[in-house]
């Protein structure tokens, strides 16, 4: 199964806006009609009940469609299609940078986690028409999208879980009280990844995973290590499975609620039950009495089932659903900041650095109003330098030292100062 993946995301970028003027029989001068650009793809996961495991490549990138251009008779571009990624239920999604912080988690089936919103549509030339100016030349790019880099973490949403030592009768447990039908053989670690069934019983439906065997240094990489437990997070009811035939059950249970908190310390405060598989002739019966006694002295359940006659299975499926049914709902986690979105909401001061000798604008919307402007023509300069001044960018610059000659960088153009 697989759980863990890095992804990166970035949002569609969002299309140019037109430079056009309108030319139309009788409407000599029509002024321009330059349409807005479209807005990009916003992109999304989306929680599906019919995945298992997390698909693709341990480390991908997905980029959201660009939204189109804007064209001539004020039509706006057409926004880029939306982007869902689907995911299982349970995926975990953590922010990552300088350091991991969660962003938010999907539980229920068609649940949708907004990643990266498209970038905005540059403006039209219609919008830079004034009383002194008819007919403008100047047109935005589209904003570049939102983007983040990400680490998806699957945590399957179950009510209890099968947790033991290799070769305990785990599988064999999950087959009689689930649906689930794992594989069963006398060798170790038969059980590689969770497995899955559904418990009924009253009417109502459990859902129960069996996780890989646990030994003694599975905290340190031995074995298959504990990754696995990640999937307890979401358990209403953890079940350890001791077996019939251990010399010392006692010790195997404190090696696996060791082990256990190794991972995660939290994870003990979960309630849970002891399970005996089959209490076999040779198995140390004083050991199982001593057991028996001191957790029912502190409120634990502990059941027998016999493997051959199935008795006490009814009685442990009692049990499982009256502890899931009593136990609290897990509440979900807040993610660490709220949501900003990248959009410009009001227009920003112009900052002018010296690099070398080039003189370096940080300015969004002089960045978008430079790149697409034709400047061999004397008009388009013009008005450019008209629109950098309203910005701000001139004075900027003036304060900065610019002088006539000088190179001066928006964005990805450069410029000589004039």
């Amino acid at each position: 199964m697989k759980d863990i993946q890095n992804i990166t995301i970035l949002g569609g970028k969002g299309g140019n806006g037109s430079v056009s003027l309108l030319r139309q029989r009788y409407v000599p001068k029509g002024g321009p009609d330059g349409g807005d650009g479209g807005v990009g793809a916003t992109v999304y996961l989306m929680a599906d009940g019919n995945l298992a495991e997390i698909e693709g490549p341990y480390s991908t990138a997905v980029t959201g469609l660009a939204g189109e251009n804007g064209i001539g008779g004020k039509r706006t571009g057409k926004a880029g299609k939306d982007t869902y990624i689907k995911v299982p239920v349970g995926t975990m999604v953590w922010r990552l940078g300088g350091q991991e912080e969660f962003f938010g988690e999907l539980i229920t089936e068609g649940e949708i986690l907004l990643m990266a919103r498209g970038g905005s549509g540059g403006r039209g030339n219609t919008h830079f028409s004034s009383s002194i100016n008819k007919t403008p030349l100047l047109a935005e790019t589209g904003e570049m999208g939102e983007k983040g880099e990400f680490l998806l973490e699957l945590q399957v949403v179950t009510d209890a879980a099968i947790i033991g030592l290799p070769n305990t009768g785990k599988s064999t447990l999950l087959r009689e009280i689930t649906n689930a039908r794992p594989k069963i053989a006398d060798y170790l670690f038969t059980t590689n990844e969770p497995v899955i069934g559904m418990l009924e019983h009253n009417w109502a439906s459990h859902k129960v995973v069996e996780l890989p065997g646990l030994i003694n240094g599975s905290s340190t990489g031995q074995g298959l290590g504990n990754g696995f437990l990640r999937h307890l997070w979401r358990t209403a009811l953890n079940i350890y499975v001791i077996s019939g035939g251990s010399p010392t059950p006692s010790d195997d249970l404190e090696d696996l609620r060791r082990e256990v908190a190794a991972y995660s310390e939290k994870l003990l405060e979960k309630q849970y039950v002891v399970v005996v598989m089959g209490k076999e002739l040779n198995g140390d019966q004083i050991q199982f009495a001593n057991l028996e006694k001191r957790l029912k002295g502190e409120g634990v359940a502990i059941v027998t089932l016999n493997k051959i006659t199935k008795e006490g299975i009814d009685s442990l499926k009692e049990t499982i659903h009256s502890m899931i049914e009593g136990a609290p709902r897990i509440e979900r986690r807040k993610p660490t900041e709220m949501r900003q979105s990248v959009r410009l909401l009001k227009p920003e001061r112009p900052l002018v650095v010296k690099d070398g000798e080039v003189f370096v604008v940080s300015s969004r919307q002089a960045e978008r109003i430079v790149d697409l402007p034709d400047l061999r023509k004397f008009r388009v300069k013009l008005q450019l330098r008209e629109e950098l001044a309203r910005l701000g960018v001139l004075r900027a610059l003036e304060k900065a030292g610019v002088k006539r000659g000088d190179t001066v960088r928006i964005g990805e153009r450069e410029l000589q100062w004039e």
